[in-house]
């Protein structure tokens, strides 16, 4: 499982459930290509901020709505 830290100071625990592929889908984040050449995905992601944050939130949606964001 992977983390990292939000500008607030919370940490943030990213990990990847067969319930998130559906909503990764939705903002056009082929999971299996991803999972097929991790570096090329990543670099992928990276290159685009706006589909990386969006991924982001949907691995990190049940923390987040516990915080209140």
């Amino acid at each position: 499982m992977a983390e990292f830290k939000d500008n607030a100071g919370r940490m943030w625990q990213v990990s990847l459930a067969v319930s998130d592929l559906k909503p990764l889908r939705a903002v056009g984040i082929e999971v299996g290509k991803l999972l097929d050449d991790r570096i090329k995905g990543l670099a992928a992601l990276l290159d685009d901020p706006e589909r990386l944050v969006a991924a982001l939130f949907i691995l990190c949606a049940t923390q987040a709505e516990k915080v209140g964001v």
